[in-house]
Protein backbone atom coordinates (compact mmCIF):
# COMPACT_ATOMS: atom_id res chain seq x y z
CA UNK A 1 0.00 0.00 0.00
CA UNK A 2 1.24 3.41 -1.20
CA UNK A 3 1.48 6.33 0.77
CA UNK A 4 -1.46 8.24 0.12
CA UNK A 5 -0.84 11.15 1.66
CA UNK A 6 -2.60 10.22 4.95
CA UNK A 7 -1.10 10.31 8.59
CA UNK A 8 -1.87 7.55 11.40
CA UNK A 9 -1.09 9.05 14.74
CA UNK A 10 -0.17 6.84 17.34
CA UNK A 11 -0.25 7.98 21.18
CA UNK A 12 1.19 5.52 23.38
CA UNK A 13 3.36 6.74 26.70
CA UNK A 14 5.53 3.23 26.19
CA UNK A 15 8.41 4.05 23.56
CA UNK A 16 8.93 0.72 23.18
CA UNK A 17 5.14 0.00 21.63
CA UNK A 18 5.30 3.34 19.79
CA UNK A 19 8.77 2.06 17.83
CA UNK A 20 7.15 -1.28 17.27
CA UNK A 21 3.80 0.15 15.79
CA UNK A 22 5.37 3.10 14.01
CA UNK A 23 7.71 0.89 12.20
CA UNK A 24 4.95 -1.11 11.47
CA UNK A 25 3.25 1.48 9.60
CA UNK A 26 6.09 3.13 7.82
CA UNK A 27 6.64 -0.69 6.37
CA UNK A 28 3.09 -0.52 4.87
CA UNK A 29 4.39 2.32 2.99
CA UNK A 30 2.03 4.55 5.43
CA UNK A 31 2.95 7.83 7.50
CA UNK A 32 3.88 7.53 11.00
CA UNK A 33 3.87 10.32 13.57
CA UNK A 34 4.09 9.43 17.31
CA UNK A 35 3.08 10.66 20.44
CA UNK A 36 3.76 9.65 24.59
CA UNK A 37 0.83 11.71 25.72
CA UNK A 38 -2.52 13.17 24.61
CA UNK A 39 -1.52 16.60 25.23
CA UNK A 40 1.62 15.89 22.73
CA UNK A 41 -0.78 14.75 20.75
CA UNK A 42 -2.87 17.76 20.77
CA UNK A 43 0.28 20.63 21.22
CA UNK A 44 1.34 19.23 17.96
CA UNK A 45 0.93 21.46 14.33
CA UNK A 46 0.60 18.44 12.12
CA UNK A 47 -2.64 16.60 13.28
CA UNK A 48 -4.54 18.74 10.77
CA UNK A 49 -3.51 15.88 8.28
CA UNK A 50 -6.32 13.46 7.97
CA UNK A 51 -5.93 9.83 8.60
CA UNK A 52 -6.66 7.73 11.83
CA UNK A 53 -5.35 8.00 15.39
CA UNK A 54 -4.28 4.52 17.30
CA UNK A 55 -4.80 5.35 20.71
CA UNK A 56 -3.91 3.61 23.81
CA UNK A 57 -6.63 3.90 26.95
CA UNK A 58 -3.68 4.60 29.99
CA UNK A 59 -2.29 7.68 29.24
CA UNK A 60 -0.64 10.37 31.67
CA UNK A 61 -3.03 13.24 32.31
CA UNK A 62 -5.91 12.88 29.40
CA UNK A 63 -6.64 9.27 29.10
CA UNK A 64 -7.56 7.79 26.08
CA UNK A 65 -11.11 7.60 26.54
CA UNK A 66 -11.75 11.34 27.69
CA UNK A 67 -9.56 12.53 24.98
CA UNK A 68 -12.17 10.55 22.64
CA UNK A 69 -15.10 12.16 24.32
CA UNK A 70 -13.55 15.65 23.63
CA UNK A 71 -13.01 15.05 20.18
CA UNK A 72 -16.44 13.48 20.02
CA UNK A 73 -17.87 17.33 21.83
CA UNK A 74 -16.05 19.05 18.64
CA UNK A 75 -17.10 17.16 16.04
CA UNK A 76 -13.57 15.86 14.98
CA UNK A 77 -14.20 13.72 13.16
CA UNK A 78 -10.88 11.15 13.22
CA UNK A 79 -11.07 7.42 12.94
CA UNK A 80 -9.97 5.86 16.18
CA UNK A 81 -8.48 2.44 16.92
CA UNK A 82 -7.51 1.86 20.56
CA UNK A 83 -4.50 -0.53 21.24
CA UNK A 84 -4.24 -1.21 25.26
CA UNK A 85 -2.71 -4.20 27.17
CA UNK A 86 -5.04 -3.72 30.02
CA UNK A 87 -8.92 -3.59 28.05
CA UNK A 88 -11.53 -4.72 29.76
CA UNK A 89 -15.35 -5.39 28.91
CA UNK A 90 -16.61 -2.19 30.24
CA UNK A 91 -14.07 0.12 28.63
CA UNK A 92 -14.99 -1.88 25.10
CA UNK A 93 -18.42 -0.93 25.32
CA UNK A 94 -17.85 2.52 25.78
CA UNK A 95 -15.05 3.14 23.22
CA UNK A 96 -17.37 1.61 20.65
CA UNK A 97 -20.49 3.35 21.57
CA UNK A 98 -18.21 6.53 21.53
CA UNK A 99 -17.80 5.54 17.67
CA UNK A 100 -14.68 3.86 17.84
CA UNK A 101 -13.65 2.15 14.78
CA UNK A 102 -12.03 -0.69 16.65
CA UNK A 103 -10.82 -2.09 19.90
CA UNK A 104 -7.48 -4.09 19.96
CA UNK A 105 -5.70 -5.50 22.87
CA UNK A 106 -1.73 -6.03 23.01
CA UNK A 107 -0.17 -7.85 21.55
CA UNK A 108 -1.70 -7.70 18.25
CA UNK A 109 -1.30 -9.41 15.30
CA UNK A 110 0.57 -7.26 12.82
CA UNK A 111 -2.14 -8.23 9.90
CA UNK A 112 -5.13 -7.02 12.01
CA UNK A 113 -3.37 -3.32 12.88
CA UNK A 114 -2.80 -3.20 9.74
CA UNK A 115 -6.20 -3.67 8.25
CA UNK A 116 -7.94 -1.68 10.61
CA UNK A 117 -5.73 1.15 10.28
CA UNK A 118 -6.64 0.89 6.06
CA UNK A 119 -10.09 0.67 7.31
CA UNK A 120 -9.56 4.00 9.28
CA UNK A 121 -8.01 5.57 6.24
CA UNK A 122 -10.61 4.63 4.07
CA UNK A 123 -13.20 5.94 6.37
CA UNK A 124 -11.39 9.29 6.56
CA UNK A 125 -11.03 9.85 3.07
CA UNK A 126 -15.03 9.00 2.76
CA UNK A 127 -15.50 11.75 5.25
CA UNK A 128 -13.65 14.37 3.69
CA UNK A 129 -15.27 13.47 -0.17
CA UNK A 130 -18.97 13.75 1.70
CA UNK A 131 -17.76 17.05 3.35
CA UNK A 132 -16.46 18.60 0.51
CA UNK A 133 -19.61 17.94 -1.52
CA UNK A 134 -21.55 19.26 1.04
CA UNK A 135 -19.50 22.63 1.03
CA UNK A 136 -19.52 22.58 -2.86
CA UNK A 137 -23.29 22.12 -2.27
CA UNK A 138 -23.89 24.63 -0.40
CA UNK A 139 -21.68 27.13 -2.04
CA UNK A 140 -23.45 26.50 -5.39
CA UNK A 141 -26.71 26.97 -3.42
CA UNK A 142 -25.20 29.97 -2.23
CA UNK A 143 -24.45 31.56 -5.56
CA UNK A 144 -28.10 30.49 -6.93
CA UNK A 145 -29.47 32.23 -4.04
CA UNK A 146 -27.65 35.53 -4.88
CA UNK A 147 -28.25 35.62 -8.53
CA UNK A 148 -31.71 35.33 -7.59
CA UNK A 149 -31.68 37.85 -5.44
CA UNK A 150 -29.93 40.16 -7.77
CA UNK A 151 -32.40 39.95 -10.70
CA UNK A 152 -35.37 40.22 -8.14
CA UNK A 153 -33.65 43.62 -6.91
CA UNK A 154 -32.88 44.66 -10.93
CA UNK A 155 -36.39 43.55 -10.95
CA UNK A 156 -38.12 45.87 -8.29
CA UNK A 157 -35.40 48.81 -8.92
CA UNK A 158 -36.56 49.07 -13.13
CA UNK A 159 -40.36 48.83 -12.09
CA UNK A 160 -39.76 51.16 -9.26
CA UNK A 161 -38.31 53.61 -11.82
CA UNK A 162 -40.20 53.20 -14.75
CA UNK A 163 -43.75 53.23 -13.40
CA UNK A 164 -44.32 54.39 -9.72
CA UNK A 165 -41.45 57.03 -9.64
CA UNK A 166 -42.01 58.35 -13.25
CA UNK A 167 -46.33 58.25 -12.39
CA UNK A 168 -45.59 60.14 -9.28
CA UNK A 169 -43.05 62.42 -11.02
CA UNK A 170 -45.49 63.43 -13.86
CA UNK A 171 -47.94 63.90 -11.12
CA UNK A 172 -45.77 66.52 -9.65
CA UNK A 173 -45.00 68.61 -12.24
CA UNK A 174 -48.90 69.03 -13.05
CA UNK A 175 -49.53 69.71 -9.53
CA UNK A 176 -47.14 72.44 -10.06
CA UNK A 177 -48.63 73.99 -12.78
CA UNK A 178 -51.74 74.13 -11.03
CA UNK A 179 -50.27 75.83 -8.11
CA UNK A 180 -48.23 78.06 -10.19
CA UNK A 181 -51.27 79.61 -11.37
CA UNK A 182 -52.53 80.14 -7.78
CA UNK A 183 -52.24 83.73 -6.25
CA UNK A 184 -50.76 84.46 -3.55
CA UNK A 185 -51.62 83.43 -0.45
CA UNK A 186 -51.52 80.67 2.69
CA UNK A 187 -53.54 78.33 0.74
CA UNK A 188 -50.33 78.83 -2.18
CA UNK A 189 -47.97 78.46 0.55
CA UNK A 190 -48.87 75.14 2.03
CA UNK A 191 -48.88 73.77 -1.28
CA UNK A 192 -45.49 75.06 -2.60
CA UNK A 193 -44.46 73.06 1.16
CA UNK A 194 -46.10 70.25 -0.06
CA UNK A 195 -44.59 70.27 -3.50
CA UNK A 196 -40.99 70.32 -1.91
CA UNK A 197 -41.86 67.39 0.36
CA UNK A 198 -42.97 65.71 -2.68
CA UNK A 199 -39.78 66.49 -4.26
CA UNK A 200 -37.65 64.79 -1.24
CA UNK A 201 -39.31 61.89 -1.67
CA UNK A 202 -38.93 61.64 -5.48
CA UNK A 203 -34.89 62.25 -4.43
CA UNK A 204 -35.05 59.80 -1.81
CA UNK A 205 -36.77 57.04 -4.31
CA UNK A 206 -34.17 57.65 -7.01
CA UNK A 207 -31.22 57.27 -4.09
CA UNK A 208 -33.33 53.96 -2.79
CA UNK A 209 -33.34 52.82 -6.63
CA UNK A 210 -29.78 53.49 -7.07
CA UNK A 211 -28.98 51.27 -4.08
CA UNK A 212 -30.84 48.60 -5.42
CA UNK A 213 -28.73 48.70 -8.76
CA UNK A 214 -25.82 49.18 -7.40
CA UNK A 215 -25.03 46.72 -5.04
CA UNK A 216 -25.93 44.64 -7.61
CA UNK A 217 -22.86 46.16 -9.46
CA UNK A 218 -19.68 45.75 -6.56
CA UNK A 219 -17.84 43.33 -7.01
CA UNK A 220 -17.84 40.99 -3.80
CA UNK A 221 -15.34 43.05 -2.01
CA UNK A 222 -16.77 45.44 0.91
CA UNK A 223 -13.84 47.47 0.76
CA UNK A 224 -13.94 48.51 -2.45
CA UNK A 225 -18.11 49.16 -2.18
CA UNK A 226 -17.21 51.30 1.29
CA UNK A 227 -14.54 53.31 -0.74
CA UNK A 228 -17.17 54.00 -3.81
CA UNK A 229 -19.96 54.74 -1.51
CA UNK A 230 -17.80 57.52 -0.16
CA UNK A 231 -16.01 58.36 -3.22
CA UNK A 232 -20.05 59.49 -4.79
CA UNK A 233 -20.69 61.11 -1.45
CA UNK A 234 -17.74 63.05 -1.44
CA UNK A 235 -17.73 66.82 -3.04
CA UNK A 236 -15.29 70.16 -2.88
CA UNK A 237 -17.79 71.56 0.07
CA UNK A 238 -18.18 67.82 1.82
CA UNK A 239 -16.18 66.19 4.93
CA UNK A 240 -13.05 64.76 3.97
CA UNK A 241 -13.55 60.86 3.92
CA UNK A 242 -10.78 58.54 4.66
CA UNK A 243 -11.22 54.34 4.11
CA UNK A 244 -8.42 52.55 6.96
CA UNK A 245 -8.20 48.75 6.45
CA UNK A 246 -6.47 46.61 8.96
CA UNK A 247 -5.60 43.53 8.27
CA UNK A 248 -5.85 41.01 5.08
CA UNK A 249 -9.44 41.57 2.72
CA UNK A 250 -10.56 38.91 2.52
CA UNK A 251 -14.42 38.06 0.75
CA UNK A 252 -17.59 37.58 2.79
CA UNK A 253 -20.75 35.87 2.00
CA UNK A 254 -22.47 37.95 -0.27
CA UNK A 255 -25.57 37.95 2.13
CA UNK A 256 -23.92 38.55 5.17
CA UNK A 257 -21.56 41.59 2.93
CA UNK A 258 -24.74 42.94 1.94
CA UNK A 259 -26.23 43.37 5.19
CA UNK A 260 -22.91 45.07 6.44
CA UNK A 261 -22.64 47.79 3.59
CA UNK A 262 -26.22 48.42 4.42
CA UNK A 263 -25.37 49.41 7.57
CA UNK A 264 -22.35 50.85 6.45
CA UNK A 265 -24.09 53.09 4.01
CA UNK A 266 -26.52 54.49 6.33
CA UNK A 267 -23.67 55.48 8.97
CA UNK A 268 -21.83 57.11 6.48
CA UNK A 269 -25.13 59.06 5.59
CA UNK A 270 -25.97 60.15 8.50
CA UNK A 271 -22.18 61.60 9.33
CA UNK A 272 -22.11 63.33 5.64
CA UNK A 273 -25.74 64.59 5.76
CA UNK A 274 -25.75 65.35 9.58
CA UNK A 275 -22.82 65.63 11.29
CA UNK A 276 -21.51 69.02 9.79
CA UNK A 277 -18.22 67.56 10.07
CA UNK A 278 -15.04 67.84 8.71
CA UNK A 279 -13.97 64.60 8.60
CA UNK A 280 -15.02 61.33 8.31
CA UNK A 281 -13.32 58.00 8.68
CA UNK A 282 -14.45 54.58 7.96
CA UNK A 283 -12.30 51.71 9.21
CA UNK A 284 -12.90 47.92 8.34
CA UNK A 285 -10.58 45.36 10.20
CA UNK A 286 -10.19 41.86 9.30
CA UNK A 287 -8.61 39.56 11.76
CA UNK A 288 -9.51 36.14 12.53
CA UNK A 289 -11.92 36.10 15.47
CA UNK A 290 -13.43 39.00 14.70
CA UNK A 291 -14.97 41.34 11.19
CA UNK A 292 -14.86 45.38 12.91
CA UNK A 293 -16.39 47.91 11.04
CA UNK A 294 -16.10 52.13 12.31
CA UNK A 295 -17.67 55.13 10.93
CA UNK A 296 -16.82 57.84 12.81
CA UNK A 297 -16.58 61.73 12.96
CA UNK A 298 -15.62 64.99 14.49
CA UNK A 299 -19.39 66.56 13.64
CA UNK A 300 -21.73 67.64 16.10
CA UNK A 301 -22.46 64.52 17.90
CA UNK A 302 -25.29 63.57 18.99
CA UNK A 303 -27.75 63.89 22.08
CA UNK A 304 -27.30 60.74 24.17
CA UNK A 305 -31.41 60.33 24.36
CA UNK A 306 -31.42 60.01 21.08
CA UNK A 307 -28.45 57.52 21.03
CA UNK A 308 -30.68 55.71 23.48
CA UNK A 309 -34.08 55.87 22.16
CA UNK A 310 -33.59 57.34 18.27
CA UNK A 311 -35.51 59.86 16.81
CA UNK A 312 -39.09 60.15 16.73
CA UNK A 313 -40.32 58.67 13.10
CA UNK A 314 -36.63 57.98 11.83
CA UNK A 315 -35.50 54.32 11.67
CA UNK A 316 -31.86 54.98 10.77
CA UNK A 317 -30.39 53.85 13.83
CA UNK A 318 -33.06 51.33 14.97
CA UNK A 319 -32.17 49.63 11.17
CA UNK A 320 -29.06 49.43 11.76
CA UNK A 321 -29.62 47.74 15.27
CA UNK A 322 -31.47 45.35 13.57
CA UNK A 323 -30.08 44.70 11.00
CA UNK A 324 -26.82 44.08 13.20
CA UNK A 325 -28.72 41.27 15.40
CA UNK A 326 -29.84 39.78 12.30
CA UNK A 327 -26.50 38.80 11.33
CA UNK A 328 -25.48 37.74 14.26
CA UNK A 329 -23.45 41.03 15.18
CA UNK A 330 -23.42 43.54 17.82
CA UNK A 331 -23.65 47.43 17.45
CA UNK A 332 -22.15 50.07 19.80
CA UNK A 333 -22.89 53.87 18.84
CA UNK A 334 -20.79 56.34 21.01
CA UNK A 335 -21.90 60.01 20.93
CA UNK A 336 -22.01 63.28 22.66
CA UNK A 337 -22.55 67.21 21.51
CA UNK A 338 -19.92 68.77 20.38
CA UNK A 339 -17.49 65.40 20.67
CA UNK A 340 -18.43 63.77 17.41
CA UNK A 341 -20.19 59.75 16.68
CA UNK A 342 -18.63 56.72 16.31
CA UNK A 343 -20.90 53.50 15.06
CA UNK A 344 -18.94 50.46 15.55
CA UNK A 345 -20.03 46.72 14.28
CA UNK A 346 -18.42 43.90 15.35
CA UNK A 347 -18.92 40.37 13.58
CA UNK A 348 -17.73 36.99 15.09
CA UNK A 349 -14.46 35.58 12.46
CA UNK A 350 -16.56 32.58 12.53
CA UNK A 351 -19.37 34.37 11.07
CA UNK A 352 -18.27 37.19 8.58
CA UNK A 353 -16.14 34.52 7.02
CA UNK A 354 -18.61 31.58 6.81
CA UNK A 355 -15.84 29.41 8.06
CA UNK A 356 -15.41 28.59 12.14
CA UNK A 357 -12.05 28.19 13.29
CA UNK A 358 -13.46 24.51 14.51
CA UNK A 359 -9.61 23.28 15.33
CA UNK A 360 -8.18 26.42 16.79
CA UNK A 361 -11.32 26.27 19.65
CA UNK A 362 -11.00 22.54 20.50
CA UNK A 363 -7.41 22.58 20.29
CA UNK A 364 -6.81 25.18 22.88
CA UNK A 365 -9.56 23.81 25.00
CA UNK A 366 -8.23 20.48 24.64
CA UNK A 367 -4.51 21.58 26.02
CA UNK A 368 -6.27 23.23 29.04
CA UNK A 369 -7.49 19.65 29.98
CA UNK A 370 -5.29 18.20 32.76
Amino acid sequence: MHNTGAAVYVVDDDPSVREAVGGLIRSAGLRAESFSSAQEFLASAGVEVPGCLVLDIHLPGLSGLDLQQELAKEDIQIPIIFLTGRGDIPMSVRAMKAGALEFLTKPVDDEVLLNAIRMGIAHCQTLSQQRRGTLLSLAAIDEVRLEERVNERTRIARELHDTLLQSFQGAMLRFQVGVDRLPAGETKDVLEKALETGDQAIVEGREAIHDLRSLTMVANDLVQAVRALGDELASQDSPRFRLVVEGRARNLPPILRDEIYRIAREAVRNAFRHAQARRIEAEITYSDKLLRLRIRDDGRGLDPGIVEEGVAGHYGLAGMLERATQIGGQLNVWSRSGTGTEVELNIPGSIAYGTAPARTRWWRRLQRVE
